[in-house]
């Protein structure tokens, strides 16, 4: 889109206004198709539950009965194919636009994954009728709706009543693609709970939520999250058999939904501040910066899509959908008059910006979000979005901003509306083009545009002011930028660093300068990661080299991050030195660096670059100071400790070897840097001759001005280290060994224990209890619980206690942090089970329920494990209410226990054992309570459990106890008769 310059026909003829329409790809809001595809495959065995029996002639059939009897008759056979068809379903509103291209890609998976004789798409508008074939009393359609659950049709309670209708007779489903946080604040709110299929029309559903006692009212609707996890758990449910239960989020809806009586944010009249402020409170932090960034772009669907691509690259549509609901902006009245809201094409590509759905700011909202927004961002944002279109569809296509530059000159009169809506099919683009422009151009008013100082400056002026004075401004402008994290500073210390590079002509200044620029445009990659600074930094550090030695440091870090995003395919290889090509060509045995294209050799080069460097500071001359080296060591370790990974593919000999030989030389690093900080402080005394070399007395404790903790630091790193090489030496390591040697690994545990006991001693007194501190005690606490493990071949009780010591105060230090507290617990439970299996301790027994009840409630209810946990944790019940005469354990044993069936997949090994466990409960229950329908539920627990198990052992267990609950079932009968 470009505005051309004033011609002499003036302003408002065809020529003047003509601009070029780009298609924009939308991204892909489904990710990972083929996990989906093989999710819906379960449906193929869906059967409605009133069907007619097709039958069809068997010609060979009935030849063979003739030939046989003399007598004619046909033979019929049942007709077997997939009977199941499905409806996607999306209503139309505001929000909900941004997910067209996710029912596009939905109704393409369900094309693809085989299950359904038919898949067709409607869209239900506010005030249209609804489509035809939409509900089945058959019970053959199977309808997935697939919205935000915002829009108006939600609001007037009237798809809340539609799906009660449908979900009467058919299975339904909401497909919710906002984050799970957002679920409550929708007009669908969804709970977790546990989902029962009944017997009925459909398998009706029945619904508990978490923590009630009863079956809520209504009919539920499951809603599920657009993964497959959520997706596999309702196909099982709906294709298999009745009675099955699960853990799900559900709503539930009525035949007579009222409407939302709360007026939307957007109608509500609210200072613009308190507005955004409001937002700010709630909104996820990319979501926030996204709403911030989109205050320079004119709103409309291709244009937000780009700015959220080039800005939050990162980010999935679920960000702008948070923008689009958060009450800061409505629908374009304007737009939404002059053409009908139009989903994305069939090949998910928006034709041009014409076809897009248009939004706009409410009052004073974007002058309040412009507020927080500098002048650089701004400009950024509307160059990544040039930059992007011109990327993908040549550089003929012109900046974005031009239309703007061009009113602010005079060249087109940006109050010439009468022209941007000149009827005609071109109408509706027009109005959207000339909104970018008038965007741009509020923008560029109110911020001031660029400042003289925005730009590199030219020779005469660079040679004007000198190269002191461009630092000094420089280092002013990075000063603001650290104290008041004002980005636009941030970019104009860095020009003004690059013409006082350019300006230097000392050789020793000139290289510090280039390190001081190297520093800055990390710090902009870090704020801002944008692949075209990762070049210039290198380029920036490896001539500033020369100079200073902390440019190796400088200059390792910039080959690092490098070397990650090359591996992780966000840099291409093209856009960094020559040199890294032809070392890789060089290593690959290629002649041509053209044809190198592996980019995990390619970080493995940057890698072993950034090893060198650091080694001039850790290995070279005693001439540099303590802290550089200090700073320098872990660095290096950190850098070792990947290349032992990346590298092991391309080095010689194994990788098993490569990676050994790898951590040896981090392991000797540390011990260098521990050899020299106990010589500097002088502090140990001689430990004699009957001390053993390898004994612990580096790890001493230090007190008083004698301890150092920077080398309590190196102590834990070094633990870390061996504690890896024992994973190795165990076959548990990222690289496989060529062989496990048992013997070298407790070796190496043994002295990780040493080291890692002596860092947590000298550094637990200031341990942070918050945030990253926290979360590094965590970790050092259960790498001493693992090397406590391996040291030993079978640990002994004193050794278990140990490990539980360490889990236990590592989960003292977790912050809030339910998976981590949820792994320590259970690994607390397994050493406490063998404790328990060791002595036959009740108390040991207590300890493990309690670890497994704690940990239970923090594992998500979709947790591959949570199935195995309920288990234990029901045996142990059944085990203690029988021990002690506790129905209250018998009860609860039940549940857990019936969950984990419910969550066992059929055909998995672990379902018998399960099932016969099950049986057990009921008939520990029925002895407790004598209710009868225990003894049923055991009966059929305890038979599919001895039918389907392969181990002899359990199924003449479950058969005898079968025997038992049949027995007991039979004189409870008799009684009763």
């Amino acid at each position: 889109m470009y505005g051309p310059a004033q011609t002499e026909a003036g302003y408002g003829t065809a020529a003047d206004r003509r601009m070029r329409t780009v298609p924009v790809p939308a991204p892909v809001a489904l990710p990972d198709a083929p996990s989906l595809e093989r999710s819906l495959r379960p449906l193929q065995r869906y059967r409605p539950p009133v069907r007619a029996v097709r039958r069809e002639l068997d010609e060979i059939a009935t030849a063979d009965r003739a030939a046989d009897t003399g007598i004619v008759v046909p033979v019929l056979t049942a007709v077997r194919r997939r009977e199941a068809r499905i409806a996607l379903v999306m209503d139309r509103s505001s929000s909900n636009a941004i997910w067209s291209g996710a029912l596009e890609e939905l109704r393409r998976i369900c094309e693809r994954a085989g299950a359904f004789r038919e898949v067709t798409v409607h869209r239900i508008a506010e005030d249209a009728p609804l489509p035809a074939h939409l509900g089945d009393p058959t019970g053959q359609r199977i309808t997935v709706v697939l919205s935000d659950c915002a829009g108006p049709l939600w609001r007037s309670g009237r798809m809340q009543r539609l799906l009660h209708g449908w979900a009467a007779t058919a299975p339904v489903c909401v497909v919710q693609p906002l984050p799970q946080r957002m679920w409550g604040r929708t007009h669908l709110p969804a709970r977790p709970g546990l989902l029962r299929r009944r017997e009925g029309p459909a398998g009706r559903l029945e619904f508990v939520p978490r923590g009630a006692a009863e079956a809520a009212a209504g009919i539920p609707v499951p809603v599920l999250a657009p993964r497959r996890s959520s997706f596999d758990a309702w196909t099982r449910l709906i294709a298999g058999a009745t009675g099955q239960s699960l853990n799900a989020a559900a709503a539930t809806v009525s035949a007579h939904h009222r409407p939302t009586r709360a007026r939307p944010r957007a109608d509500r009249r609210i200072d613009p501040a308190e507005r955004v402020r409001a937002f700010r409170r709630t909104a996820s932090p990319a979501a926030a910066r996204l709403a911030v960034y989109l205050s320079a772009v004119p709103l409309v669907l291709p244009v937000m899509q780009l700015v959220q691509r080039a800005m939050l690259h990162r980010s999935g549509p679920d960000v702008l959908a948070e923008v689009l609901l958060s009450g800061l902006l409505r629908r374009d009245d304007r737009a939404a008059d002059a053409e009908a809201t139009r989903d994305a094409t069939q090949d998910g590509m928006y034709d041009g910006m014409h076809d897009a759905p248009a939004y706009a700011f409410l009052d004073g909202v974007r002058d309040e979000l412009l507020g927080q927004l500098g002048a650089g961002s701004a400009s950024l944002v509307l160059k990544h979005c040039s930059e992007y279109v011109e990327s993908r569809y040549g550089r003929t296509v012109r900046n974005f901003p031009a239309m703007a530059a061009a009113f602010l000159s005079g060249a087109v009169d940006p109050r010439d509306e009468e022209a941007a809506a000149a009827p005609g099919p071109a109408e509706a683009e027009n109005r959207k083009l000339w909104a970018f422009a008038q965007v741009s151009t509020q923008v560029l008013r109110r911020l001031g545009g660029p400042s003289p100082t925005a730009t590199p400056l030219g020779g005469t002026e660079a040679a004007a002011e000198g190269s002191g004075g461009l630092a000094a401004r420089a280092r002013a402008c990075l000063d603001h930028f650290g104290e008041h994290g004002t980005v636009p500073d941030l970019d104009t210390g860095i020009r003004l660093l690059g013409s006082a590079t350019r300006a230097e002509r000392h050789p020793a200044r000139r290289a510090a300068l280039y390190g001081e620029l190297a520093e800055a445009l990390l710090r902009r990659w870090y704020l801002r990661p944008v692949p075209e600074d990762l070049p210039e930094a290198l380029d920036a550090a490896q001539n500033a080299v020369t100079g200073p030695p902390a440019a190796q440091l400088t200059l390792a870090g910039v080959l690092e991050i490098a070397a990650g995003e090359v591996s992780e395919g966000r840099l291409s290889a093209k856009l960094l030195p020559e040199w890294v090509a032809v070392r890789s060509a060089a290593a690959a045995g290629l002649h041509a660096i053209d044809d190198m294209d592996d980019p995990g050799l390619t970080a493995t080069v940057l890698l072993s670059a950034a090893d060198n460097s650091l080694a001039e500071l850790t290995e070279g001359p005693q001439r540099w100071d303590t802290a550089l080296r200090t700073a320098a060591t872990p660095v290096r370790v950190r850098v070792l400790r990947r290349l032992a990974v990346t590298g092991a593919p391309y080095g010689p000999g194994t990788p098993a070897d490569w990676f050994t030989a790898t951590l040896g030389t981090a392991v000797a690093v540390v011990d260098a840097y521990v050899d020299e900080t106990r010589a500097g402080l002088g502090a140990y005394p001689d430990p004699g001759p009957e001390a053993d070399a390898d004994s612990d007395s580096d790890n001493r404790l230090l007190t008083g001005r004698e301890r150092d903790p920077a080398r309590d630091e190196a102590l834990l790193l070094r633990g870390s280290l061996l504690l890896e090489l024992a994973r190795h030496h165990r076959g548990e390591g990222p690289v496989p060994a060529d062989t496990p040697d048992r013997a070298e690994s407790r070796a190496c545990a043994e002295r990780a224990e040493g080291d890692l006991l002596a860092g947590i001693d000298a550094t637990d007194a200031t341990a942070a209890t918050t945030g990253a501190g926290a979360r590094e005690t965590v970790r050092v606490w259960l790498e001493y619980a693992d090397a406590i493990a391996y040291s030993s071949e079978h640990p002994d009780d004193d050794a278990r206690l140990r490990i539980l010591q360490a889990l236990d105060q590592a989960r003292r230090t977790v912050d809030r942090d339910e998976a981590v507290e949820a792994d320590i617990l259970l690994r607390m439970g397994r050493l406490l089970e063998q404790r328990y299996a060791a002595g036959g301790s009740w108390s040991h027994r207590d300890s493990v329920i309690a670890a497994w009840t704690e940990a239970l409630p923090l594992l998500p209810w979709h947790d591959p494990g949570r199935a195995g946990l309920l288990t234990s944790l029901g045996r142990r019940l059944v085990e203690r209410g029988i021990d002690k005469d506790a129905p209250g354990d018998i009860r609860t044993a039940v549940r857990h226990l019936r969950g984990a069936v419910d969550q066992t997949a059929v055909g998995d090994p672990a379902l018998p054992e399960r099932r016969a466990l099950l049986g057990q409960a009921y008939l520990e229950r029925f002895r407790a309570e004598g209710t009868v329908a225990d003894l049923h539920e055991a009966d059929w627990a305890l038979g599919e459990a001895a039918r389907t198990t392969a181990d002899p052992a359990l199924a003449a267990t479950a058969w005898w106890r079968r025997a038992v609950a049949v027995a007991l079932l039979a004189r409870r009968t008799a009684l009763a008769s």
